[in-house]
């Protein structure tokens, strides 16, 4: 019996005591963690500033502003004050009226060219600048996080409907002028304006495509308008400067990480930053700084390549998902918010070849009245970067569909899986419309 009973209140007291163990266990683990690193700081500091890395603005060389006259982010700033100042009913208006003129359906409703007529002397003043070193409010938490890429996307879409529109009346050379001007736009816009401009580049790039591709459509498959596509898919003058962009997002993260008032329920590249105290701070900070210490370099060393920086930052963040301590929280829940940029980039890359393919199907269309059955009817390298094969291929009744299998690897037959949501890289063409789509 008294064994019995000894055995039970061992039982008992070890069940008690194993949750106390646990919670002063973790809390020693916690504090260590936190203290050692952020006692660290200032080490890593000198580690980033070794690698050519800033961790604070004034130690980004490229966000010293020019003059005026050479720097276009005060006049796309300005731009973008004025488009905004305008109800956002009458921009969409504007959009809507300037994509009937590129279709046709508004051919007489061309009042519309004059109110926005402005605008587009501006856009491509910031189009023909120099250089463009985006403004940031730094003193303010909140101006940290990129405010105009919705005016520089739907500013973009207006420029290229217009190009819609030139091509409408037969001036498909100025046309692709215009598009021209508006891929250079997209690349002063994102030069450091961090990644989320990245991502607006990249969409720019995207639709420029597919308007280029509209003005095949609109011509009728004119040998001419063709071969002007051909030149301007083939150019890659305006690709992204990812290795920019993301030294730009190096400093802003660490900079961001830095802020007391970072950390006051807000939510940074999609980490909701809660937790507050120096030591939390400086924890993060250090452990972001850590990661961009070890990211940066391997991606120098990939760049310009975006196949091969997407696979040195994926190894990176291998590298810090191995790390599992308090510290390493939200740096990693931030630098996994980056991980689809570099993917994205990827099937940018990927739609050019899709685009230069696309101009030898029209090229097949013009001469023989109909798209091929088979991509082997066409003189273009056809081989998938992201699959084990060629470019999936079908005709259909009103054009056909030519896609990549995406950065999954995975074939989807050109279509979406609702269950992941990733989709293959699909250029889609029908009599009046092109879609570039997937990722």
């Amino acid at each position: 019996m008294f064994k019995s009973r000894q055995a039970l209140m061992v039982t008992l007291y070890t069940g008690m005591a194993l949750p106390t163990l646990f919670v002063f266990g973790s809390g020693a683990w916690l504090y260590n963690d936190l203290y050692a690193v952020s006692a660290n700081i200032e080490s890593l500091r000198s580690q980033a500033e070794d690698e050519e890395i800033a961790t604070e603005p004034a130690a980004f060389g490229r966000l010293s502003s020019g003059s005026p006259e050479s720097d276009g982010s005060r006049q796309f700033v300005a731009l973008h004050s004025a488009w905004v100042a305008i109800p956002e009913s009458t921009r969409k208006a504007w959009q809507q009226k300037t994509r009937d003129l590129v279709t046709g359906a508004g051919q007489e409703e061309t009042a519309v060219l004059n109110d926005i007529e402005p605008f587009r002397a501006r856009f491509m003043q910031v189009a023909q600048s120099p250089d463009c070193n985006l403004v940031r409010d730094w003193e303010n938490a909140e101006g940290i996080v990129d405010p105009y890429y919705g005016s520089a996307i739907e500013l973009s879409r207006l420029m290229i409907n217009y190009a819609g529109y030139l091509g409408r009346r037969g001036k498909a050379s100025e046309a692709f002028r215009t598009l021209g001007k508006v891929r250079r736009f997209a690349q002063l816009y994102a030069r450091d304006g961090g990644m989320d401009a990245i991502s607006a580049h990249l969409f720019i790039e995207s639709i420029t495509l597919s308007m280029g591709q509209e003005l095949v459509l609109i011509s009728n498959f004119n040998p001419t308008v063709i071969g002007e596509f051909k030149k301007f898919a083939t150019d890659r003058s305006s690709s992204p400067n990812l290795m920019r962009a993301t030294e730009g997002e190096a400093m802003r993260t660490i900079f961001t990480l830095s802020q007391e008032e970072s950390y006051d329920e807000r939510v940074f590249a999609g980490a909701k930053l809660t937790l507050k105290g120096k030591v939390f701070q400086q924890a993060a900070e250090a452990r972001m700084i850590e990661f961009w210490v070890d990211a940066i370099p391997a991606l120098r060393a990939a760049n310009p390549d975006p196949f091969e920086m997407k696979a040195a930052y994926r190894e990176a963040l291998t590298r810090l998902d191995s790390k599992r301590t308090p510290s390493h929280l939200i740096p990693a829940a931030i630098a996994h918010w980056y991980e689809h940029k570099f993917s994205a980039s990827v099937a940018l890359d990927v739609r050019y070849q899709l685009a230069l393919i696309s101009a030898e199907l029209f090229r097949y269309r013009g001469e023989h009245g109909a798209f091929p059955d088979g991509l082997n009817a066409v003189q273009a390298p056809t081989s998938d970067p992201l699959g084990d094969g060629s470019f999936g291929y079908r005709k259909t009744e009103e054009g056909f569909v030519l896609y990549s299998v995406g950065n999954d690897g995975v074939d989807d037959d050109g279509t979406s899986r609702s269950d992941t949501g990733e989709r293959d890289i699909v250029l889609e063409v029908t009599k009046t419309r092109v879609l570039n789509e997937g990722s």
